[in-house]
């Protein structure tokens, strides 16, 4: 009798995911109840006093990996998983409409100070001239989209809160929920994927720490992840207006989205279409200086390129400073950072090389051209930040890596090779209208 009871349990497939939904929503209440303390006593967005708000979101990737690995995630599934996030943000009701504030100089104030002044004087204008009080600078000296998405949300809601907070993370789990939904039922290798939720899980904690910051990573791996869902669905229009707009949040990705876009337009018919789309938004940045501006410009400066660069002093060469900035930059990969305090350190090593080794390990697993166009989008993902990328450590790292994920994917999913056999058929078998073959009259009959 209790065995098959045992049984009649095992094979019931919503008996584990409900258990384990009532499992995490429970230690989730106890542990915000633990720690939600100190939280009403601090305005800024994130603090030791925040600790409480990673809870929500740790908790629910959890959950969603949990059913990745026991393959349950269906949409009823992928409804619990928001569900649960919506149980543990309740706790916070009395915080939800506090307002936030964030560090002066910090990325996030930037795109406060100037999504507000856009709200305020309602214009597109990106308002860097306010950094300096020379607003003759009308062009972008700081990267341009995350403080529209910031404006809108003014413009709707009135000013940043807590609630913007836990928007943006609902965002980020509804979308990584989506995308982990399309993988499980594609031709992704299981070992592969297996270890791609080992990465998930364990950099899940710096992704809500970006979130809480404010930074405009997060939105832009979002938007990749878009992309990527909807070119497996086939649907490449949508899919090219997601990777044009992901380089309007990081423009260090411009080279990988347009190579992400290559890639989808081998698969269209709609070639014409689907350029006009994407060229129309991945010039965002030069039609607002054009227009602000007068100036033909389209990457955002920072008042001076040379100060994105690490090592640089007026003694030594360019050359010198471009070397060992590279070097810096890819010892950053090891997840040690001599630069960095000991809790970024103790952070960043708990997933950065294990990504690393998983970047490794999905080049060897693919063969032939993809491994090839694999290689391809990881050098260009990496390189512009071999040279620029520095504050925030591992942001830089992370991204990179995710965009390895989720290259693999893609190229997964693609008819690359095939596609690629046909255009070099193509190519070699073409003789041009000019050229005629000529045979003998053996050879015609």
């Amino acid at each position: 009798m209790k065995r098959g009871i045992k049984d009649s349990i095992f094979r019931n497939k919503s008996f584990v995911p409900v258990s384990a939904f009532f499992l995490f929503a429970l230690c989730g209440i106890l542990g915000i109840q633990l720690t939600i303390r100190p939280l009403p006593n601090n305005s800024f967005a994130l603090g030791k006093e925040m600790i409480s708000m990673f809870i929500p979101f740790l908790m629910s990737m959890t959950y969603l990996i949990v059913l990745c690995v026991i393959k349950s995630l269906t949409f009823r599934t992928l409804l619990l998983v928001f569900s649960l996030f919506v149980v543990l943000v309740l706790p916070f009701k009395g915080v939800l409409g506090d307002p936030i504030e964030y560090h002066k100089k910090d990325d996030a104030y930037i795109y406060s100070l100037t999504a507000k002044n856009m709200v305020e004087t309602q214009t597109l204008w990106c308002g860097d001239g306010l950094l300096t009080g020379n607003e003759n600078v009308r062009h972008f000296t700081r990267q341009p989209g995350y403080r529209y998405y910031v404006a809108m949300w003014i413009l709707l809601f009135g000013t940043e809160k807590r609630f913007f907070q836990f928007i943006n993370m609902g965002i980020y789990i509804v979308c990584m929920a989506l995308l982990l939904h399309k993988s499980l039922y594609t031709n992704l290798d299981t070992r592969i994927l297996s270890r791609t939720l080992a990465f998930l899980f364990l950099s899940a904690p710096f992704v809500a720490k970006m979130i809480l910051m404010g930074i405009a990573e997060w939105l832009a791996l979002v938007l990749f992840m878009l992309g990527t869902i909807f070119f497996v669905e086939k649907r490449y229009t949508v899919s090219a207006v997601f990777f044009a707009l992901a380089p309007f949040m990081r423009q260090n990705l411009l080279i990988v989205s347009a190579l992400f876009f290559i890639i989808l337009l081998l698969h269209s018919n709609k070639k014409i279409l689907l350029s006009l789309w994407y060229f129309m938004l991945i010039l965002l940045p030069l039609w607002h200086n054009i227009y602000y501006g007068h100036a033909l410009r389209f990457f955002a400066d920072y008042g001076r390129t040379e100060k994105l660069m690490l090592f640089s002093h007026p003694d030594s060469s360019m050359f010198l400073t471009t070397i060992k900035n590279v070097l810096y930059h890819l010892s950053l990969y090891s997840g040690i950072d001599y630069r960095s305090d000991l809790h970024t350190n103790l952070v960043a090593v708990t997933f950065i090389p294990f990504g690393t080794l998983l970047v490794v390990y999905m080049g060897k697993r693919l063969g032939g051209i993809l491994r090839y166009a694999f290689w391809c989008l990881i050098s260009f993902a990496v390189a512009p930040t071999l040279f620029f990328g520095w504050a925030y450590y591992p942001r830089f790292e992370f991204v990179n890596l995710f965009v390895a994920v989720l290259s693999y994917i893609i190229l997964c999913n693609s008819r690359l090779p095939g596609l690629c056999r046909g255009i070099i058929k193509n190519t070699m078998t073409w003789t041009g209208p000019c050229e005629r073959t000529t045979h003998s009259r053996s050879q015609r009959y």
